[in-house]
């Protein structure tokens, strides 16, 4: 008991050690390519969220017919998390510090839940994947996928060790943050019934739970439009809607058919699916670590819904919800020869610098 906690102790000393290496190459990158490191954490969905955050008591405001992409499409909980800082921070401050605060605990869960399911050794590799992922980026920014890793992990974590009220916490704020957040309860459960080879009530409670927080989203947008799905018919206005997965693997072909006609970051999304596959293929066939039955199952519907939204767009960001595949990444790269881990580390590198060059300057790179 005392070593396990000694391991977390040092585990949490890394991962900060860590992202405060990162956090700084990414200040010095986004000011080298011509970026703004404190308004680039608003761009895009970013200021999705800081419009919910502004809105006051009625985190929904009845939306204009008339604006494209509104914040209806999303959850609330990222603003709610800064909320809870500007209670003694000016708002923009306090946003910023929400915003870090969530990329510091994405590497400190990364730290942790590695070392546990993989050992030391792969520890340090999934770090080095986690921190040179091209889209990594939006772990700063004023998104959710930082908030996504931290609560996913806290409930896997706890799940593990059957600590049922936290793990229902952890489940509820998943469907409060993202509607692929009602994913990580799903996969509390199939993990349950697969370890105790039945459905009993501890699972039923974690499946209840992630339903109980999508169950208040859907109510705060039926109060605020009359439409309790209104997160969803808002998502028209990205071309997303269900489809095959066929759908968005076709978009993502098309992508080296019009080479001239897209933006190269584009390729990103593609590579990433690709890679998503080939890791999903090496741990079949390998089964390394320790990884519980929780985490293989929130990697499989993580990484599968976004390829039931016809497009492959913002891929390479969504990959970073299924952070247990980057350390299975980091599994790979632990056995792999020197020359595969140069070569792939100074592949990332670059990826990472494009892609940050993309978003500093005005490109959707995610």
């Amino acid at each position: 008991m005392v070593a396990a906690s000694a391991n977390i102790r040092r585990s949490v000393v890394l991962g900060f050690l860590v992202f405060v290496l990162w956090r700084l190459s990414h200040l010095v990158l986004s000011e080298m390519v011509g970026g703004a490191p404190i308004d680039d954490t608003f761009l895009w969905d970013g200021d999705r969220y800081r419009t919910l955050f502004t809105s006051g008591r009625h985190i929904y405001r009845i939306p204009d017919p008339e604006i494209f992409q509104p914040s209806t499409a999303f959850f609330p909980l990222t603003a709610w998390i800064a909320k809870i800082f500007a209670v003694v921070l000016p708002d923009r401050t306090a946003m910023l510090v929400s915003a870090n605060l969530g990329a510091c605990g994405a590497f400190i869960t990364m730290s942790v839940l590695s070392r546990d399911w993989f050992g030391r050794k792969v520890q340090g590799w999934a770090l080095v994947v986690l921190a040179l992922w091209p889209s990594s980026n939006f772990l700063w920014a004023f998104y959710s996928q930082s908030w996504m890793i931290v609560i996913s992990g806290l409930a896997l974590w706890a799940a593990s060790r059957d600590r049922t009220k936290l793990t229902m916490v952890a489940a509820a704020l998943a469907g409060l943050l993202r509607p692929n957040g009602i994913f990580v309860g799903a996969a509390l459960v199939f993990g349950r019934m697969v370890r105790r080879r039945a459905l009993d009530l501890r699972a039923l409670a974690y499946g209840a739970a992630a339903w109980f927080g999508l169950g208040i989203v859907v109510w705060l947008q039926w109060r605020a439009t009359g439409d309790p799905l209104h997160f969803q018919k808002a998502q028209q206005d990205w071309n997303r809607q269900f489809a095959l997965p066929w759908e968005a693997a076709r978009d993502g072909i098309g992508i080296m058919r019009t080479v001239g006609k897209t933006l190269p970051y584009r390729w990103v999304d593609l590579v990433a699916l690709i890679l998503t596959g080939l890791l999903g293929v090496w741990y079949w066939r390998r089964r390394p670590g320790k990884v519980p039955a929780e985490a293989v199952f929130y990697v499989v519907m993580m990484a599968a819904s976004p390829l039931l939204t016809a497009i492959l767009q913002s891929y390479s960001r969504y990959i970073l919800d299924t952070w247990p595949l980057m350390a299975l990444g980091g599994a790979w790269l632990a056995q792999a020869s020197r020359r595969w881990q140069i070569l792939v580390v100074v592949a990332m590198v670059l990826g990472t610098v494009f892609q940050a060059h993309a978003f500093a300057n005005g490109a959707f790179a995610g």
